[in-house]
């Protein structure tokens, strides 16, 4: 589902173009459980918040110029795919249609 797709997503980014200084260099977990604990539980869905955790990490400065790209285009993506079971849930409730 693009739920699930949607932390699979942030993982392949973090990963694929961090810009690791050194072979033994200690990097942020990546997985999607790490992630998706860290978006949901940690940062409470907020992506603003997951954003500057993000920009605080030197290895990720060329995923944040990524998704920074055509004002925050990227994080909107990336908040509609990782939250989507949410967005459901409320159209659910209010009886909206997709």
């Amino acid at each position: 589902d693009l739920h699930a797709l949607g932390f699979v997503f942030v993982a392949l980014l973090l990963s694929s173009l961090a810009e690791v200084p050194k072979p033994d260099y200690a990097t942020p977990p990546t997985d999607e459980d790490s992630l998706k604990r860290l978006m949901t539980d940690i940062f409470d869905k907020d992506m603003e918040e997951f954003k500057d955790y993000c920009e605080a990490e030197e290895i990720w400065s060329s995923v944040v110029n990524v998704l920074n790209e055509n004002e925050g285009a990227g994080w909107d993506v990336l908040s509609k795919m990782c939250f989507a079971r949410d967005s459901v849930r409320d159209n659910l409730k209010s009886e909206r249609i997709l």
